[in-house]
């Protein structure tokens, strides 16, 4: 085992990303050392970056998304050997408070997550709660192996265990990027007719290829297509993907009667919501909460 590693770090805010040689970290009691061969670069790194979202003490490791190998074992570590190819949830509890026992770990009063506050992927190696890992089967690659707790388990949750999404169902996703593309995908796979929403071209081609019907904000009116593709009704359920004021109240807009509208963005801004929009998510009996990925 080397003494050193490579590894991306912010130092300070507002600055740039910088490759250091670090210490390879050693697992400590119930922890893995994960020999590192994927790791996703995602529009919160940057984020993190510019300050929006605070890291504690630097420097820091980032990196959030993350796939490798099993290389070494802490203290009390018995499931795992090493030479098991892994990914890692990326929330860090307790397993001992009443959200975590009831499954609402992304609950947790202790929670820290993986390059956030404690140490990334963005290195050779990192350190993993062994209860954290999830084993990665033969016919996924480390690439794809490296998403899933991410832009795939949070478009899983907030479509499936939170939307309860199924065939028939009429579904918005606003803003096919990263965890939009995903999300359509998982919403046609359990059988739903999908909506999404972009101004650029080649993410709307790459929706319509997956099966949802294209909508261009640059120059369509959301309003009006939702109308013409739900006959007037509105859409069981929004995924916000943008996290913006505006399209809190877009998304709002296009509601059917009981209908429901999740946010799975990144925003440091409060939302606010209009009057009429405020009194329609009242009648609509409409449900705004942030959906967190699980695993």
């Amino acid at each position: 085992m080397p003494e050193m590693m490579r590894a991306v770090v912010i130092a300070r805010y507002a600055g740039a990303l910088e490759m250091r040689r670090c210490p390879v970290p050693r697992p400590g009691p119930g922890e893995v050392l994960v020999h590192v061969h994927a790791s996703g670069l995602c529009s919160t790194d940057l984020h993190l970056l510019s300050g929006r979202q605070p890291l504690g003490e630097l420097p820091r490791i980032i990196g959030h998304e993350l796939a490798g190998e099993v290389v070494g074992l802490g203290d009390g570590v018995t499931h795992w050997q090493p030479g098991d190819r892994v990914t890692a949830a990326i929330d860090v509890t307790c397993g001992q408070c009443r959200h975590c026992r009831t499954g609402e770990t992304q609950r947790c009063p202790t929670m820290r997550r993986i390059g956030f506050e404690i140490d990334g992927g963005h290195a050779d190696y990192v350190t993993v709660p062994a209860a954290n890992l999830v084993s990665v089967p033969a016919e996924i690659s480390d690439a794809a192996a490296a998403i899933l707790p991410d832009a795939i388990a949070c478009m899983y949750h907030s479509l499936i265990n939170q939307g309860k999404v199924g065939i028939g169902q009429r579904v918005l996703i606003l803003g096919v990027g990263g965890l939009g593309i995903h999300g359509v995908q998982i919403a046609r796979s359990a059988g739903a007719d999908v909506l999404a929403t972009s101004r650029r071209p080649e993410r709307l081609a790459l929706a319509e290829h997956y099966g949802a019907v294209p909508i261009d904000t640059s120059r369509q009116s959301l309003e009006t297509e939702a109308a013409s593709f739900t006959e007037g009704e509105g859409v069981d359920l929004v995924v916000d993907n943008i996290g913006t004021r505006a399209s809190v109240r877009q998304g709002l807009s296009v509601l059917r009667p009981g209908g429901n509208c999740w946010s799975s963005a990144t925003s440091t801004r409060p939302s606010r919501f209009p009057p009429c929009a405020s009194s329609r998510a009242s009648w609509r009996s409409s449900a705004a909460a942030a959906a967190r990925s699980r695993i």
